[in-house]
């Protein structure tokens, strides 16, 4: 059994599964990695697209199939699109998953994040996104759940939320921070996002890299976070 990494948020539109396939690129540098759609009906193959090419997925880990059965290889690693069908009792698909013999698998959206090794949880720095991921980080760590935060699109709204203020609202480690960037072309990141994604996955994967390493605007990005 691999590592389990669950990409998580009580909100939606904060940008999980963006995240989740911007982190699985870099991972997979260094891991046979699988990418999982857990979430209800999920766009991760759109956002991939692999929407045509995926002939199985989620459901059928759930009628007993294997995770590297159903998986569609992408450009970088392995996907499983999303479930289909509302109902479905999905505990065999995540025993499925932890049984998997990839090294690395990164699910979007978890139904049971119980099954992740790390939960990392996805904010923005609007208010009620960070309240969200308050009950969230309560709610996993109670449950003995290892979490780590990631900031996604700082910058997007006015009157922000301090870095550190999250931090300890969440009592959760910032693992990494990611810019908006306005009126880039759909699917496309801009250098500076890449940038950080790549450092989310080197820190992820226990590399001592700063969150904003090689990054052009570190000064200016620590400054909008609130950070020292």
């Amino acid at each position: 059994m691999g590592k389990i990494i669950g990409v998580v948020s009580l909100k939606g539109g904060v940008g999980v599964s963006s995240i989740s396939a911007g982190i699985a690129k870099w991972m997979s540098k260094e891991s046979n990695l699988c990418l999982v759609d857990c979430k209800y009906n999920g766009s991760l193959d759109i956002i991939l697209n692999l929407q045509d090419s995926a002939l199985f997925g989620f459901d059928d880990m759930c009628r007993g199939k294997n995770l590297s059965e159903v998986s569609t290889q992408g450009t970088n690693f392995c996907f499983c699109s999303a479930p289909f069908e509302k109902e479905l009792d999905c505990s065999e698909a995540y025993r499925r998953i932890k049984e998997s013999e990839y090294d690395l698998t990164v699910l979007d959206q978890p139904e049971d994040p119980g099954i992740c090794d790390t939960a990392l949880i996805v904010t923005t720095l609007e208010a009620s996104s960070v309240r969200c991921a308050e009950k969230l980080s309560w709610e996993l760590q109670t449950k003995g759940i290892s979490t780590v935060l990631l900031i996604n699109r700082f910058g997007e709204f006015k009157n922000e939320i301090s870095a550190e203020r999250v931090v300890d609202l969440t009592h959760t480690r910032l693992i990494g921070a990611v810019p908006y960037e306005a009126c880039m072309p759909e699917g496309t990141r801009s250098e500076e996002v890449e940038n950080a994604l790549c450092n989310v996955a080197k820190r992820i994967s226990g590399q001592d890299v700063p969150i904003f390493e090689g990054s052009k605007k570190r000064s200016k990005y620590k400054k909008m976070l609130g950070l020292k």
